[in-house]
Formats: C-alpha cells, sequence, structure tokens
C-alpha cells in the first residue's frame, strides 16, 4: 500500500480512556493545536452512536480512499477491536491503523519512566503539556479521570508521578467496601460534622494532597525555590475539583493534543503499510 501523505492527510485520532473513548479529526494542514473534537463515546455504545459522532465532521467525505488512523489506548484487545471494527464499518475506504505504544518520541522529547507500566495516556499528555508551555522549564500536570495523576515535566523530560483513585472512585469504594457510607453529595468544610461533608472533604484533601506533594517535589528537582511551578490540569472530573485548585492553566483534550504532536513530529504514519 502507498506510503502515507503528509500533504493530503486528515488522521483520526483516538484516546481510549479507562470509561470513554475520545475522538478528533486533524488535519496536517493545520496547527496540532487546532483539532476537530467529535463527540467522546461511551464503550457500550451501539452502531448508531458511532455514526453520529463520525458522521459530526463528515468524516467520509474528508478522506474517500484511505483513512489514517492514530490511537492510544489503556484498556484491553476485544476493546480495541470493537473501536477499530465500528469506524472501519462506517468508513468507506481502508482504515489504516497505527497504535502508539510510547514510542517513537519526538527527538528532543524523552522518558524516564521504568518500561513496561506507563500508560500511553499520561506520557501524550506531558508532551501536550510541554508543547503547549515551550517556556516553561518545569511543570506539574494533572488528569482528573477514573485515576487522578499527577506527573512532572522538566525541560523535555516526562520525569513521572503518581497514581491515585479519581474523585468518583474514591467515593464508590467507600460505598462498596462499607455497609453505611453510600455515595451523596457533601460540601468541603474545615472540620466536617455531617457524614457526607466527611466524606467529600477526604476526597478533595486526599487529590490536594497528592498536588501538593508534586510541587513540593519539581521545588526541589528545579533547586531554585523561588521559582513558581506551573499546574496544568486536565480531565473529565476537573470540574469538581476545580473551584478547590490553586492557581492553574487548563490543557483540554491532552491526551488527543499529544497524539496530534506525535503526528506531526515522528515518523509513525510515514513507514509502508
Amino acid at each position: 500500500m502507498d506510503t502515507f501523505s503528509r500533504k493530503r492527510a486528515n488522521i483520526l485520532l483516538v484516546d481510549a480512556g479507562n470509561t470513554r473513548i475520545k475522538l478528533a479529526l486533524l488535519s496536517l494542514k493545520n496547527s496540532f493545536k487546532y483539532l476537530n473534537i467529535l463527540p467522546s463515546l461511551p464503550y457500550e455504545a451501539d452502531t448508531e452512536q458511532w455514526k453520529t459522532a463520525l458522521h459530526s465532521c463528515d468524516l467520509s467525505a474528508c478522506e474517500m480512499t484511505s483513512l489514517p488512523v492514530l490511537c492510544s489506548s489503556v484498556v484491553d484487545e476485544e476493546k480495541n477491536r470493537q473501536i477499530q471494527n465500528q469506524i472501519s464499518n462506517f468508513f468507506k475506504g481502508t482504515v489504516i491503523w497505527r497504535y502508539w505504544k510510547n514510542a517513537p518520541l519526538p527527538k528532543d522529547f524523552s522518558s524516564d519512566y521504568e518500561s513496561p507500566g506507563l500508560g500511553s495516556d499520561r506520557l501524550l499528555a506531558a508532551l501536550a503539556a510541554r508543547r503547549s508551555w515551550p517556556e516553561k522549564k518545569i511543570m506539574v500536570l494533572v488528569s482528573f479521570g477514573t485515576a487522578t495523576t499527577v506527573d512532572t515535566i522538566f525541560q523535555n523530560q516526562y520525569c513521572g508521578g503518581l497514581i491515585a483513585p479519581g474523585i468518583v472512585l474514591m467515593a464508590q469504594s467507600l460505598a462498596t467496601h462499607t455497609a453505611n457510607l453510600a455515595v451523596q453529595q457533601g460540601e468541603r468544610v474545615a472540620i466536617p460534622n455531617n457524614t457526607a461533608d466527611a466524606i467529600h472533604t477526604a476526597i478533595i484533601a486526599a487529590q490536594l494532597g497528592c498536588i501538593e506533594h508534586a510541587l513540593r517535589a519539581a521545588h526541589q528537582l528545579n533547586q531554585n525555590p523561588s521559582d513558581a511551578i506551573p499546574l496544568i490540569v486536565s480531565g473529565g472530573g476537573l470540574p469538581a475539583i476545580a473551584r478547590h485548585l490553586p492557581a492553574h492553566e487548563i490543557l483540554p483534550n491532552a491526551v488527543l493534543q499529544g497524539l496530534a504532536a506525535i503526528a506531526y513530529e515522528t515518523d509513525i504514519l510515514s513507514a509502508s503499510f
């Protein structure tokens, strides 16, 4: 099959996360920062839901002969096949798949994390943060999802970070494994005097504690206590905690932005298929 042509290509980007499938269309004629974001889908989405999502950007008219798809996935192979089959069923031409699994990386970006074990979503989000704030020497990146990850990027290197249960998962864990701590709405208060507030305050405190730990470690790594450490945040769980966070910048669609950078800056789509 012909090699991938950067000049003509629209690329479908797929972020197969723990709970939802996020999609975007990238045109290499535009900057990688500008993505056509499609509606996200649950894994149980039926064919009609997939058609609605893919039709939202008139995908079939973009590429009538071949569609390159670049995918980051943290789920099992069965779910990966379901995604591929749904897109292949919709698209009239040839679907060319590439899964990005922490390689290749751009030449000026590296990772310190022991492999295997690093989810591609974390590394892609770190790359997106670095490309979005190239002037920042060091930063802490937090993604609020099914899990909360708190990662450090120093210069052009992904250093690693923390993984904790996400906000919803913490609440569900208490509800599942105790007799009387059902999921309920609460508020963050200094000294809670009811169960709902006690749970919610503890969950927020735990999330903030991870961030504070990472910011302290970043200060030590930077070796300049007077420098402010930028806090970058993303993820579907962000609205539940945003008002409790210290000063921060928002990086929407971080994994998809990282995939776009990979498409632009590496040869993952230029090899022969």
